[in-house]
Order: C-alpha cells, then sequence, then structure tokens
C-alpha cells in the first residue's frame, strides 16, 4: 500500500511542474496557486463530508498548524509557478529532491529520529546526481537569485513534513490536509480576484485558455488534493524520509514531462536520473524487506 502511494504521488508530483508550465500561459503565479489549492480544498470536502465525523484540532494547534500552511503550502505554490516562467518546468522540478537531505537534518532534533548508515548514504549519494542536474542547469545560464528562491522549496517542505510526524500523526490526514489545503485558498483567493483583468481570458488563444484551465483544475484535484493527502499519509505511516524520496523521483518525471513538451536533455541528466533511481530503491526497498521480516504483515 505504501509503495502505491509512493508511485502515485511520485507521478502527479512529477507531472504537476509540466502543468503549472501550462497554466502559466493564462494565469499569474498566485492565480495558479489560488486555483490549485481551491481546486484541491473542494475535492478533499467531498471527501471530508462523507467520511469525517469529528474535529481534530484544538486552539493550541494554531501556530503549528500556521508554520505548515505558510511554509509547506502557500510559500511553495505561490513561488513554483513563477520560477517556472523563468527557468523551465523541467529544471524547478530538480529543486524539491533535496527534501530526503534536509529532512535527515531536522529529523535528529526534533523528531530524535537518526538515520541508518544506509540511508544516509543513498541520500547523500543520490544528492550528488542530484548535483550534476544543478551543474546542468547553472550551464543553462539560469539566474542565481532563481537558483536560491528555488533552494527555498525543498527547506519549506522538509520543515512541514518534519512538523506533521512530529505533531500530528494521530490527526486523520484526509482533515489535516483539507484544512491545510482551505486555509491557503481563503489566503490566496481574495488576492487574486483583485489582481484579476477583465480581458484576461479574451487576451489569450481560446486553446490556450483550455488548457491552462484543465492544467490547473487536474493540478489541484490530482496533484494537490489526492497527491497531497496520498503524501500525508505516507508521513505518518512511514515518517518524512520514505515520503521524501518521492521528491528523488519527481525530477525523472518531470524531466521526461519536459522532453515531451519540446525541453532538450542532456546525456549528464540522462546518467544523474539514473543514479537516482538507484538510489531511491537503496534508501527505500531493502527497509521494507527487513521491518516485514521482523513484524509481520500488515
Amino acid at each position: 500500500m505504501q509503495y502505491l502511494l509512493f508511485v502515485s504521488v511520485s507521478f502527479f508530483w512529477g507531472i504537476n511542474f509540466w502543468l503549472m508550465k501550462n497554466a502559466i500561459v493564462v494565469f499569474s503565479p498566485v492565480g495558479v496557486a489560488a486555483i490549485r489549492v481551491l481546486s484541491g480544498a473542494v475535492f478533499l470536502a467531498i471527501v471530508v463530508a462523507f467520511r469525517e465525523r469529528k474535529w481534530p484540532f484544538k486552539r493550541s494547534d494554531i501556530p503549528c498548524l500556521a508554520l505548515i500552511i505558510a511554509v509547506g503550502y502557500t510559500w511553495p505554490f505561490i513561488i513554483q509557478p513563477y520560477l517556472i516562467h523563468f527557468c523551465g518546468s523541467g529544471v524547478i522540478g530538480l529543486m524539491p529532491s533535496l527534501v530526503p537531505l534536509i529532512t535527515i537534518l531536522l529529523s535528529i532534533p526534533l523528531l530524535n529520529i537518526r538515520p541508518s548508515t544506509r540511508e544516509f548514504t543513498g541520500v547523500l549519494i543520490g544528492l550528488g546526481f542530484i548535483g550534476l542536474l544543478f551543474i546542468d542547469g547553472m550551464h543553462r545560464e539560469i539566474d542565481a537569485a532563481h537558483l536560491f528562491l528555488a533552494a527555498t522549496v525543498p527547506l519549506s517542505y522538509a520543515i512541514s513534513n518534519t512538523m506533521v510526524k512530529r505533531v500530528y500523526t494521530k490527526v486523520s490526514p484526509v482533515m489535516l490536509t483539507f484544512i491545510c489545503l482551505l486555509t491557503t485558498s481563503v489566503l490566496l483567493t481574495p488576492y487574486t480576484l483583485l489582481e484579476a483583468s477583465p480581458s484576461t481570458m479574451t487576451t489569450h488563444n481560446p486553446t490556450a485558455v483550455v488548457i491552462a484551465w484543465v492544467s490547473v483544475i487536474s493540478l489541484g484535484v490530482f496533484g494537490t488534493g489526492i497527491a497531497l493527502l496520498c503524501f500525508t499519509i505516507m508521513i505518518q505511516r512511514r515518517g518524512p524520509l520514505f515520503a521524501g524520496m518521492v521528491t528523488y523521483v519527481i525530477p525523472v518525471i518531470a524531466l521526461i514531462a519536459g522532453a515531451i513538451d519540446g525541453e532538450y536533455i542532456s546525456p549528464l541528466q540522462i546518467i544523474a536520473l539514473v543514479g537516482i533511481l538507484l538510489m531511491v530503491a537503496i534508501v527505500q526497498w531493502p527497509a521494507s524487506i527487513r521491518k516485514t521480516a521482523a513484524t509481520g504483515p500488515g
């Protein structure tokens, strides 16, 4: 079950960058973020209406929830479409791959969890392959300021993921994800309405408008609502490192999607992607085998 969630989230988030690239043709970065989180929140609201009957949060949860919403939802959702507009979906899709290493560093003081030698080695070597992709990006003359902004995304995700594991392991993942998306939507939607122009849809090719709407709604329902729900379940059940390794697979899918859309993939990128996938296998699969042998299935 956990590996089905892992593969599903990897796929959805891998094509997210391509969907954002289509959406920003028509919408602003904040507009993409607002429609994305609203679509995801509406989808999860339906799930909540049928499944959830208990409010799991207290007033004392407000500071922690605010931190998770700010760094794990609002900031990444706004900054990623902006960066994709300038740097392309394939390159920006690489940045979340820093999440596992940052997660390891945060898990030691916050969760009192130390990685095994195998996990740390796999993450570190995988990071080296990610470095090859960064080098390739630098050769394409991507602005240093944009690379710095992109590097804040994995830091934000790692902080958010670690806090979810530390504080909300026993909270319904559906309700937690829904509240985070709903709050983010409340924050972003008013700004989007204020910046919207009546001529927004008439200044673009009708086909581009349709593609943008389909992309941003798909981004919201599948790449945000469903994917974040699955991701939260993985964090709660297997921890932030297991879930965070999704970000090593995302570049593979993001670059393939970018190539299909006409972006160039270099031989260096291909070498790096093969190495990344091997490191994911080293970190993830042997642990599952040993755990099953020790504890039994389920």
